[in-house]
């Protein structure tokens, strides 16, 4: 069966594990506590492996965290870079053939 990925969840992810604190996540533009918790729990749930513990009011992330964590890091990055380069392209004058 094929996964579907949720960049909104693994972004709420990234922001609370950034930030340490679901709280401090929920304090972004645009974004509720409760919303925050929800997708990130989503997430956990989909992938079925304890990415994070709460203590108290904050988010510690777990060894399988960190690791995922950095992957997701890296895939916004290659996001972005992708973007970049396509806005570049988009901008360069075009050439007939």
């Amino acid at each position: 069966m094929k996964r579907t990925v949720h960049p909104v969840g693994i972004a709420a992810f990234v922001l609370t594990a950034r930030l340490d604190s679901f709280s401090a996540a929920a304090q972004e533009p645009g974004m509720k506590r409760s919303a925050v918790t929800k997708m990130v729990r989503l997430l956990l749930a989909r992938l079925g492996v304890k990415l994070m513990e709460r203590f108290n009011r904050m988010a510690v992330l777990t060894p399988q965290g960190e690791n995922y964590l950095q992957q997701c890091r890296n895939a916004f990055e290659l996001i972005d870079e992708t973007e970049y380069k396509l806005l570049a392209l988009s901008a360069a004058p075009l050439r007939a053939v």
